[in-house]
C-alpha cells in the first residue's frame, strides 16, 4: 500500500477515496454506509501488525476453509495450530494440532493467544485442566482407534490391532446395551460376564465350547448346574491322549468341594445304551451292570471306590450270599474279634455271637500257708489265656484292697497265664478275689 494519506467519506454512496505518493486520489475501494454503519471493502485486506482485535458481537465469515498460521509466503513454518476461547479465571479451553505428537487434541490450557507452541495437558492436574471430554455422533476412524490412559500408539499395543480400549478392575471399559461381534472374540484373561451366558443359533443347531489346543474347565463358588429342557445330557468322549476316559475330579487344593448332579426323574449310568428302557418307575438312580460279571471276568462290575455307606436299607435282589461278603483275596469282609463268634449259614446268613459273658469270671483263694515275694503263686482254676491276659480286663483283689499290675507295681502275671507273681509277702489266711471281664 502506498497512499500516504485518507480523507472523509463524500459522494453519494459516502466512498472512502486514498492520496496516492503523487498527492492524487485514486479510486474509491472502500464505502462506508451511513445508515447501517457499515464500512465495506472492495478487495483484499491485509493487517500488518503483530495483533488484530475485533471487538463485535457477531462475527461472520463466509469462507468455508479457514487457514491458521500462514506467513507472509503463504504457508508458516511447522508448528502448533488451534482455536483457544478466552474465559475469565479458568484455563482455556483449546481445540488444536499438535505437530510434535502428529495428532489433535482437545484440552484445558493456560496458553493465550500469541503463544506458539501449546502446553502439554499430561502435566496439568486434571482438577484445573488437562484433556477433556468430547461427545459426538459417529466416529469413523480409517487407521483405527484407542482409547488409553498411557496414552500410546496402536502399533504399541499390537501390528494387528484397530480398535483398543484400555482399562483396570478399577477403570473398567462398558459396553452397554447390546454387544455384537461379527467375527472371532479373542483373549478375556479371563473373561467375566455378570449374569448368564445365552448361545443363538438356528432351531436345532448345536453350539458348543471347545478349546483345540488344551483342555476346558467350569468352575463356580458354589454349584454348577447342568440341565436339559427335554432330551438327555451326554459326556462324549472325543478321543485324543485320554480315549476313552471321562474324569469326574476333586480339586487339588479345594477339598471340601461337591459335585451334584440333579435330576426331577432318573438318574442312568449305562455302559452301552444309552436309550435303554427305565429299570423300574421306583428307581432314582440306577447304575447298570451284569450279575457274576467278576467271576467271568467281563465287563460289567459296578465298583465304588472307599467306603460305600447305605443311609437307608440294603436289599440284594437276586439276595445276599457268600459270594457277595468276599474281600479281594477271598477272605470274609466279616473278622471276628474278641469275644466274637461269626458262623455263616449255607443259605448266606451270617451269626455274629459275643461270648463276653464267659469270659465274666470271679475266683476267690485264701493263702493255705506264707509266701514268699516275687514268687509265683499257682491258684486252682485260675487262667487268663481267655481274656487275653489283658490287664484292662482283670481285677486282683488281696485283702478287699485293689492291686495295680506292673514290674513295678504290685503283681505281675507269669508267662503261663495260671498263676500271679507279687511283689510282696504273702501270709496264710491272706485272701486272694481274681475278677475277670
Amino acid at each position: 500500500m502506498s497512499a500516504n494519506a485518507v480523507y472523509p467519506p463524500s459522494g453519494s454512496s459516502g466512498e472512502l477515496q486514498f492520496a496516492n505518493s503523487s498527492g492524487l486520489l485514486d479510486a474509491a475501494q472502500a464505502f462506508w454506509d451511513s445508515s447501517s454503519s457499515k464500512l465495506y471493502i472492495s478487495g483484499n485486506l491485509e493487517v500488518l501488525g503483530t495483533e488484530t482485535v475485533i471487538d463485535s458481537v457477531h462475527l461472520q465469515v463466509e469462507d468455508a476453509i479457514i487457514g491458521l498460521g500462514s506467513g507472509s509466503a503463504g504457508e508458516g513454518a511447522a508448528n502448533d495450530r488451534g482455536i483457544i476461547f478466552l474465559i475469565n479465571g479458568e484455563t482455556n479451553p483449546s481445540v488444536y494440532w499438535d505437530e510434535s505428537a502428529d495428532e489433535f487434541r482437545l484440552a484445558r490450557l493456560s496458553n493465550t493467544p500469541g503463544n506458539s507452541v501449546f502446553d502439554d495437558p499430561s502435566s496439568i492436574a486434571q482438577s484445573s485442566g488437562g484433556y477433556q471430554a468430547l461427545r459426538l455422533g459417529t466416529i469413523n476412524a480409517v487407521s483405527g482407534a484407542i482409547f488409553d490412559s498411557k496414552k500410546r500408539s496402536l502399533s504399541d499395543i499390537g501390528t494387528n490391532v484397530y480398535f483398543y480400549a484400555s482399562g483396570s478392575n478399577e477403570k473398567r471399559s462398558v459396553f452397554g446395551g447390546d454387544v455384537v461381534i461379527s467375527g472371532t472374540l479373542y483373549g478375556g484373561s479371563p473373561l467375566k460376564l455378570g449374569t448368564e451366558l445365552e448361545f443363538k443359533s438356528s432351531e436345532g443347531a448345536t453350539t458348543q465350547i471347545s478349546n483345540p489346543s488344551g483342555s476346558v474347565k467350569v468352575f463356580a463358588r458354589d454349584e454348577v448346574k447342568i440341565g436339559s429342557d427335554a432330551g438327555s445330557i451326554r459326556f462324549i468322549d472325543l478321543g485324543g491322549s485320554t480315549a476313552g476316559k471321562i474324569f469326574v475330579t476333586g480339586s487339588g487344593t479345594q477339598v471340601n468341594r461337591r459335585l451334584k448332579i440333579l435330576s426331577k426323574g432318573q438318574i442312568h449310568f449305562h455302559g452301552a445304551d444309552p436309550n435303554a428302557a427305565s429299570p423300574g418307575s421306583d428307581v432314582f438312580l440306577f447304575a447298570s451292570g451284569s450279575v457274576d460279571s467278576k467271576k467271568r471276568k467281563t465287563r460289567g462290575v459296578s465298583l465304588f471306590g472307599g467306603d460305600a455307606v447305605v443311609s437307608g436299607s440294603l436289599t440284594g435282589i437276586s439276595g445276599l450270599s457268600g459270594s457277595l461278603t468276599r474281600l479281594a483275596d477271598g477272605s470274609s469282609f466279616l473278622q471276628a474279634g474278641t469275644d466274637i463268634t461269626i458262623t455263616s449259614a449255607s443259605n448266606g446268613a451270617i451269626n455274629i455271637i459275643s461270648n463276653a459273658q464267659d469270659q465274666r469270671k470271679k475266683l476267690i483263694y485264701e493263702v493255705t500257708s506264707s509266701h514268699a515275694a516275687e514268687a509265683n503263686l499257682d491258684i486252682p482254676n485260675l487262667d487268663f489265656s481267655n481274656v487275653l491276659e489283658d490287664p484292662l480286663r482283670i481285677d486282683v483283689f488281696v485283702n478287699g484292697q485293689l492291686m495295680t499290675s506292673g514290674s513295678t507295681r504290685d503283681y505281675t502275671i507269669p508267662a503261663a497265664g495260671t498263676s500271679l507273681k507279687f511283689y510282696f509277702a504273702l501270709l496264710i489266711d491272706d485272701i486272694i478275689c481274681v475278677r475277670t471281664y
